[in-house]
């Protein structure tokens, strides 16, 4: 990696929520390089991510993930650590 560490998760943080294409430009950038972030790094981007499907699934009013078609490339990002393929995805 050319960039600190710090950048990538920060980078996460601010595309989470967001509605545009820069969550697919995101999450396209982590799972191609998923494995060449550092474990630390991967961790925090990992409960961050978490942290916004558990406030969803607690029936918060707004969109911690965006609209559909970005809450379905978090999704996609969480198998990266789910090790489970969602249905269609």
């Amino acid at each position: 990696m050319n960039c600190p560490d710090w950048m990538i998760h920060q980078s996460v943080r601010y595309c989470l929520g967001r509605r545009s294409y820069v969550v697919s430009e995101c999450t396209d950038w982590l799972i191609a390089n998923w494995q060449e972030i550092p474990a630390n790094t991967r961790a925090i981007i990992r409960n961050d991510v978490e942290a916004e499907f558990e406030m969803e699934q607690r029936g918060y009013e707004y969109y911690a993930l965006g609209d559909d078609m970005d809450r379905r490339r978090w999704l996609d990002v969480a198998e990266l650590w789910r090790g489970s393929p969602r249905p269609g995805g």
